[in-house]
């Protein structure tokens, strides 16, 4: 901060420093000079400021020059007495502000004097007097007037003319030099701007050597690197060898990046620009040629390595390059899409390479399926269509033709494995029998079933079970029948394929007799029934080399096979009527003619061979049927065509008929003829799949669809120019029910007339002709409800009986059903094995113990009562007798039969609802002590909604109205059996697809459920006439899991308890007369939801068990006076150790669980110990129930509708001590 002081004298104000303030100081006005002590002023206020103007352009500052001192006086000669001087502070004047300055004067010092001399006057003017007040000694000097000396100016006007002269003559030399230096950048521009860069390098080179000093010269040096860079860069030889024009452009890069020169707008960055651009491109044809060199020579492996180097130069170049890319330059996408492309050709050659090498290694040793795989892998990589892997495919093709040969491979009969099992087999009657008698010299055919694994041989007229064995759930066609001169005489052969329990075997029986002639093992499943060409029968394997081994039919005797290299198409065989030619189906793309029978000149056998493969072209999977062949038979010269029945789709068949051409002779040097082209001749459609083989009169072809449709077609005739097939008018049809596919089965009758078995209905077709709409397909007659057919239809000798088996419209049974061709009524049915009924949890009911027996209820109705001591030994099987049987199967049942019974099974209700003439009805059958006891039938209010139950020996029916319905049976026509409703057991609110679960609690009470939380319970007296009431409601935590069970008071005279599951799997007990209160509850040991009913079985005279199933893994057993859980049982860990049903009661406090397996565990009730390990599978069939123990003795019903019997180790009496 500053201080203000004035000087007195000449009134002159000064900024000055604050430590100033109280000291001496001279006046520094010099005009003035005079000393006075500074004493600070007060502040005043600032003006105001002066608005601001316009700023205008600065000038650059310049330095103020430095003020010339002020002249020293010059002291007096003459001598005085010494003055002491005050000393005088020089100030330093932080600002000065003169007020008014005064005229600025010369003031000249005499020696010797205190006030210096004044002025000379002027005239009219006196001199003025000096002012002696201040005795400061301080003396003005006078100026003293000098003569003039002009020798200076004269010597400095001549230095600088020489001055002159000289810089005139610098001036001259450089600019000289300059203009010459201009010259030759001129030339280095025009050159460099011709494009002549190595003559641009050279001149600009000496610029920059000739002109070090010059003001361009970082302009020269540039640009001839730049020259330089640019005559490396553009060279032709980039092509070949890019790297030293990447070096060099790298180099002048680094070296000039921050050179205003090297900038895209302002300097010649574009330029730098080009030439990268140039070698981009040159980079990128490099790369480009090296996979092309490749392409042209696939063996220089090390082509591909140098292009994927290039390109990857190619991109570290394009980010060093855009920093010199200007605002209007385009960015490098052409150089980037060149180097892009080359990387996708570099990675096509790679895949390629990869692709082919894998399909080489495929086709090393070729079938069908391998080239099939090699083809899709190639398709997939999009190389299907290069030329070497097309030679790769052909090359393949040809092997494989090459390896269809016949192998000899002979191998005698062998005797059939042993089984140890005693198993049952089950053909019940359905309906009443209309048997017809043989008249003398008629031929009695034995018709062949096949159902669920099993195979049936029935006599035609009776309907009897001449024989059965089990062939596998694989098998589903009946075998062919071929006559052989056995040593006994002309016998008709069985031809019988099987898969037992993943033994694979073919078998010859006698067909009117229960024996095996012999047994040949197979390696692989059988891929159809067999093929009889003469003596010998031909069986297709489901193997990927697509083996057809040769058997000779009286021995037995394997003789070898034919190798196709590709799988044979499931019952893809078929031979040629007239011929010994077998047409072998492939799974896909072509047909093989083999001939069967061949002989050489002299008579002998002629291995069968290759005669003609025919490229149909089908593709995998879409034959369902065999071949069939149209035209005239034998090998005569005509017309004759093939018809390959090909699914296109889920919904449509295509009837693709190929012509069939004479067949020459094999190749004389044995090798196999090549594959001929086939274009179908015509492709007629079908809607929906063809099951069945078409039918054909030589005139007319029949065929059948699962979608109900009947389709007529022509045969062309000889001499007409008719196709070789052409549609005729379809019938009018009605649509399948829901729209579920039913397969559909033609039988031929006679001329133009067909029994049409579709949609579950027979009904009987012909072409007739309509005087108004011409020939049209009629359907005539009644149609008759039979069922699904499972395989084609037999015919008889006297072509006036079918036989045909069908799966049940309303469940899983499967019947054989013969068929009068003449009046349309079926002659006889037999249920084709034993189905168990099944409870409304969806699950099979176990036998029922009866006393001895075991009563077998059939889901279509059948009751069969099989006694403890049947007989059957163990290794052998046993055709239930008909006596067992002591209730048919209902022939109009509606819908599956249910089961009731009580808690010790002496008294069986079987409910089966069936159609009637009057409408719906229940046919009701009550089993006591073995026997059929009483049958009736009664209205059905509506279908049945879930499991009935036996209260105090009444039996109560819930129904999908809502209503638990009180049954009470007939006492002859006065008295018909009935139904009352009773309570509801639907709530307000039931689950999604509820059902009537129904727990006995009494002889008088039982208790229902909708599957919610909530329970119901009725009281009913057992008098005719009693009436129902509630009688309480219990609310569960999460709901019910099927029905409860009845259990004792806990003391004698109290009241009955009942236990119910949660699907929490949690178990409750409840006593009957408290409602809403729960008096324990059990949580499961094992996570999951119980998967079976509860079972409960007396310990001992005080105590019970109760058990049930976990999740189908483990069995838990109750006491319902503790609350822990007693023990805990499974059968194994492995993948078929899921329990079927609820453990069953063994007596003397054990049960028995079986497992899929057939694995068989008798548990020790006290502590769930096992007490012993049984096996009831049997090869080819798993356990369908839980299996039952009556007098000692386990019966098991299996998947395949048999039975086995096992008996139980008996209990060992206790020891004594």
């Amino acid at each position: 901060m500053s201080i203000v002081a004035q000087c007195p004298h000449c009134e002159t104000r000064f900024n000055l420093q604050p430590e100033m303030n109280g000291k001496s100081m001279r006046c520094p006005n010099l005009e003035c000079r005079q000393v006075f002590t500074v004493q600070a002023m007060e502040a005043v206020a600032p003006p105001a400021p002066i608005p601001e103007l316009p700023p205008e352009p600065k000038a650059p500052p310049r330095s103020p020059a430095p003020l010339p001192p002020p002249p020293r006086a010059k002291s007096s000669k003459s001598a005085k007495p010494a003055v002491v001087e005050a000393r005088v502070v020089e100030a330093t004047i932080v600002e000065a502000a003169v007020v008014a300055p005064p005229k600025m004067k010369e003031v000249v010092w005499s020696e010797g004097t205190d006030i210096p001399p004044p002025p000379l006057p002027k005239k009219g003017k006196k001199p003025l007097k000096a002012d002696t007040t201040d005795d400061v000694d301080d003396d003005f000097i006078v100026r003293r007037k000098k003569k003039s000396n002009r020798r200076p100016m004269i010597l400095a006007g001549m230095g600088i003319t020489i001055v002159a002269l000289i810089g005139f003559s610098l001036l001259y030399i450089d600019r000289v030099g300059r203009l010459k230096e201009v010259q030759l950048a001129d030339k280095a521009n025009e050159e460099y701007k011709k494009g002549d860069y190595g003559s641009s390098a050279k001149l600009y080179d000496k610029l920059s050597k000739d002109y070090p000093d010059s003001k361009r010269i970082d302009e020269y040096k540039f640009f001839a690197d730049l020259s330089e860079m640019q005559t490396v860069v553009r060279s032709v030889t980039n092509r070949n060898d890019y790297a030293p024009a990447v070096t060099r452009l790298n180099a002048f890069i680094e070296a000039h990046k921050e050179s205003p020169l090297a900038k895209p707008a302002t300097g010649y960055g574009h330029d730098v620009l080009e030439a990268g651009k140039k070698l981009g491109e040159d980079i990128a044809g490099f790369a480009g040629d090296r996979v092309k060199a490749f392409q042209a020579n696939r063996t220089k492996s090390d082509e591909l390595p140098l292009a994927d180097k290039a390109i990857a130069n190619g991109r570290e170049l394009l980010p060093v390059l855009d920093p010199f890319r200007g605002p209007d330059d385009p960015p490098l996408d052409k150089i980037r899409s060149a180097l892009d492309q080359t990387e996708k050709d570099v990675k096509r050659e790679r895949d390629r390479s990869a692709a082919i090498a894998r399909a080489r290694t495929q086709l090393e040793k070729p079938t069908d399926a391998l080239i099939q795989s090699a083809e899709a892998d190639l398709r997939t990589a999009g190389f299907l269509e290069d030329d070497e892997a097309q030679k790769l495919i052909a090359a393949a093709k040809g092997k494989l033709l090459d390896l269809v040969q016949f192998v000899e491979e002979p191998a005698a009969a062998q005797p059939p494995p042993p089984t140890a099992a005693a198993s049952l087999l089950f053909t019940t009657p359905v309906g009443k029998m209309k048997p017809r008698e043989s008249g003398p010299g008629d031929a009695t055919t034995v018709f062949l079933c096949v159902a669920r694994g099993i195979l049936y041989a029935f006599n035609e007229d009776t309907g009897a079970l001449i024989w059965a064995t089990r062939v596998g759930p694989d098998v589903t066609d009946p075998p062919p029948v071929a006559r052989v001169d056995l040593e006994r005489g002309p016998t008709d052969l069985a031809v019988v394929t099987s898969n037992v329990g993943n033994a694979p075997a073919v078998v010859g029986y006698e067909l009117r007799a229960n024996k095996l002639v012999w047994y040949q093992p197979l390696p692989a499943a059988p891929a159809g029934p067999a093929v009889v060409v003469g003596n010998h029968a031909f069986v297709p394997l489901r193997d990927t080399t697509g083996s057809v081994y040769e058997f000779d039919l009286k021995t037995g005797l394997r003789i070898g096979y034919i190798r196709f290299g590709q799988s044979v198409a499931e019952r893809g065989l078929v031979a040629r009527p007239g011929t010994n030619l077998l047409y072998v189906a492939a799974d896909a793309r072509r047909v093989y003619a083999i001939d069967a029978g061949g002989r050489d000149d002299a008579g002998n056998r002629i291995n069968p061979r290759c005669v003609q493969v025919i490229a149909t072209g089908h593709l995998a999977g879409t034959l369902k049927v065999p071949p069939l062949f149209i035209g005239p038979e034998g090998i005569e010269p005509a017309e004759r065509w093939m018809v390959l029945s090909q699914a296109d789709g889920t919904t449509v068949t295509k009837l693709r008929v190929f012509s069939v051409g004479a067949i020459s002779p094999p190749p004389a040097d044995g090798s196999t003829v090549p594959e001929t082209p086939a274009v179908p001749v015509v492709a007629l459609p079908v809607p929906g799949w063809v099951w069945f083989p078409p039918v054909s009169d030589g005139e007319r072809l029949a065929v059948a669809s699962d979608t109900g449709q009947l389709r007529l077609f022509g045969v062309n005739q000889a001499g007409n120019l008719d196709k070789p097939l052409f549609p005729l008018p379809a019938p009018a049809q009605a649509p399948v029910a829901d729209d579920k596919p039913l397969r559909g089965l033609v039988i031929p009758v006679g001329e133009s007339e067909y029994w049409l078995l579709s949609g579950g209905y027979v009904q009987k077709a012909r072409l007739a002709l309509v005087p108004s709409r011409g020939q049209e397909v009629v359907l005539a007659g009644p149609r008759l409800n039979v069922g699904e057919p499972v395989h084609a239809a037999q015919i008889n000798a006297r072509k006036d009986t079918a036989c045909f088996v069908v799966r049940s419209p309303n469940s899983s049974g499967c019947r054989a059903v013969a068929f009068d061709l003449r009046s349309g009524e079926v002659r006889w049915q037999r249920q084709l094995g034993l189905v168990p009924a099944k409870t409304s949890a969806e699950q099979f009911v176990a036998p029922i113990p009866q006393g001895d027996n075991f009563v077998l209820v059939d889901e279509d109705g059948g009751i069969v009562v099989v006694p403890a001591a049947s007989g059957v030994q163990l290794g052998e099987t046993l055709t239930a007798p008909d006596g067992w049987v002591i209730a048919p199967t209902p022939t109009n049942a509606t819908g599956p039969t249910v089961v009731a019974s009580t808690a010790d099974g002496k008294l069986v209700f079987a409910v089966t609802p069936v159609a009637g003439t009057e409408g719906a009805k229940f046919v009701v059958r009550q089993v006591a002590g073995g026997k059929l006891v009483q049958q009736d039938e009664v209205n059905a209010p509506a279908a049945l909604a879930g499991q009935p139950a036996v209260v105090g020996g009444i039996l109560y029916i819930p129904t999908a109205d809502g209503f638990v319905n009180r049954f009470t049976p007939g006492a002859g026509v006065a008295n018909p059996a009935s139904l009352t409703p009773g309570p509801a057991w639907r709530s307000d609110r039931p689950p999604a697809n509820a059902v009537c679960s129904v727990t006995v609690v009494s002889e008088s009470s039982f208790v229902t459920s909708d599957g919610g939380k909530k329970l119901n319970r009725w009281e009913w007296g057992n008098a005719a006439n009693a009436r129902w009431s509630p009688a309480g409601t219990w609310e569960l935590q999460e709901r019910v899991a099927g029905s409860g069970v009845a259990l004792p008071p806990a003391e004698p005279g109290g009241p009955p308890r009942f236990m119910v599951a949660d699907t929490s799997g949690s178990v409750q007990l409840f006593a009957a007369d408290k409602p809403g209160q729960q008096l324990r509850r059990w949580r499961s040991p094992q996570p999951g939801r119980p998967s079976s009913a509860l079972v409960a079985q007396p310990a001992d005279a005080a105590r019970v068990v109760v058990t049930h199933v976990i999740d189908g893994k483990w069995a838990v057993a109750l006491n319902p006076d503790n609350e822990d859980v007693l023990w805990t049982a499974h059968t194994s860990d492995d993948a078929n150790g899921a329990i079927m049903g609820a453990p069953q009661p063994a007596g003397e406090n054990r049960w028995i669980v079986t497992d899929l397996a057939g694995r068989i565990v008798l548990i020790d009730g006290a502590n769930g110990d096992a007490l012993a390990r049984l096996n009831a599978g049997l090869p080819g069939g798993v356990p369908a129930t839980a299996s039952s123990v009556a007098a000692n003795t386990v019966l098991t019903q299996l998947s395949d509708g048999s039975a086995v019997v096992v008996e139980l180790p008996k209990k060992e009496p206790p020891k004594k001590e």
